[in-house]
């Protein structure tokens, strides 16, 4: 991801990249977690992120790890607001 985001970043939009083969249906907590760091850090900067999972999010998954990850998710992968435009 960090490539991709350094060759594209400036011009399109990310949107997924979370591991749904290992990490979220085999992962602990704390592999979920940093996971979710990994994949922030690498497409957040600047920018054009849309956090998700990389594909659906199969059977064998236990809902545990899918909400450990959309908390992550939440924890680490905040915008600044920064001033507020347009009407209103």
């Amino acid at each position: 991801p960090e490539r991709l985001k350094a060759d594209f970043g400036e011009r399109i939009c990310f949107h997924g990249g979370f591991d749904t083969q290992n990490v979220l249906p085999f992962g602990t907590p704390e592999q979920i977690e940093a996971e979710v760091q990994r994949v922030m850090a690498a497409l957040m900067p600047g920018g054009g992120y849309i956090f998700s999972a990389a594909h659906n999010i199969q059977h064998d998954v236990p809902p545990e790890n899918v909400v450990t990850m959309f908390r992550a998710a939440q924890r680490f992968g905040r915008y600044d607001a920064g001033p507020q435009s347009g009407p209103g």
